[in-house]
C-alpha cells in the first residue's frame, strides 16, 4: 500500500510523470483509489493554466488532487514546465490551507 512507502511523515506528497494518456501512464490511476476525497478544482485550475502556455494540447493534461488521512496529495505531469506551473501557481500557494482542512 501507499503508507508503505515511508510517506507517514508527510504533510504533502507530490507524484510527478506518469498522468498521460499512454498505456504506462498509471500515475493517477494508482493514487486516486487511496484518497478519501479529491479536489476535481485542482485539475480543472491546472488545465486552464497549461491553455494559457500550450494552447489546446492541455485537454491531454491529467491532474488530480486529494486528501487521505490528513495528508494531502498531487499527481502532475512530469514536463518541468507543467511541474512549474502546478507549483508556482497552485501547490505552494494552497497546500498549507488545504493541509489545515485535511487535519480537520
Amino acid at each position: 500500500a501507499m503508507y508503505g512507502l515511508g510517506l507517514e511523515n508527510l504533510d504533502v506528497v507530490i507524484f510527478s510523470g506518469g498522468t498521460g494518456i499512454t498505456p504506462t501512464d498509471i500515475t493517477i490511476e494508482t493514487v486516486t483509489p487511496f484518497l478519501d476525497k479529491t479536489l476535481p478544482g485542482f485539475g480543472e485550475f491546472f488545465r486552464r493554466i497549461s491553455f494559457d502556455h500550450v494552447g489546446s494540447a492541455a485537454v491531454l493534461s491529467r491532474a488530480v488532487a486529494g486528501v487521505a488521512k490528513g495528508r494531502v496529495f498531487f499527481c502532475i505531469p512530469g514536463s518541468p514546465d507543467a511541474v512549474k506551473t502546478a507549483l508556482e501557481m497552485l501547490i505552494l500557494p494552497e497546500a498549507p490551507h488545504i493541509v489545515r482542512h485535511a487535519r480537520e
